[in-house]
């Protein structure tokens, strides 16, 4: 569907797995990663063009992620999963679910934001 990929960063596997697959069956690209270590050793060496990152993760969380994009990856859109929504507002992610969501949510989230940014 793209020359870029989707990256999904959750580290709950199942959450993350059944993110992947309603992307895949979307005819989209998906890397994932259930760290911070890992999201960065994938964007140094994949193209990626959204990023869909939890919150709340050990060691790293989203809002560091975020943070970091911005200074190192600013033309990838992040989004937010995240059941405290209100706890984002000064963080101006490009996207946020709000947990627990549907598939279709995460599919029309995806959709807007690779059309915003049309990589």
């Amino acid at each position: 569907m793209s020359e870029c990929s989707i990256l999904v960063v959750e580290d709950d596997t199942i959450q993350r797995q059944q993110m992947v697959r309603s992307l895949e069956k979307e005819g989209y690209d998906v890397l994932q990663a259930s760290t911070g270590h890992e999201t960065i050793r994938i964007l140094e060496s994949q193209s990626i063009c959204l990023i869909l990152t939890d919150r709340k993760m050990p060691w790293m969380d989203g809002d560091w992620l975020l943070s970091y994009v911005r200074v190192n990856y600013p033309r990838i859109p992040v989004a937010f999963a995240t059941a405290y929504p209100e706890e984002t507002e000064n963080l101006e992610p490009d996207g946020i679910l709000v947990k627990p969501f549907s598939g279709s949510e995460l599919k029309e989230l995806v959709r807007r934001l690779l059309e915003k940014e049309a990589c």
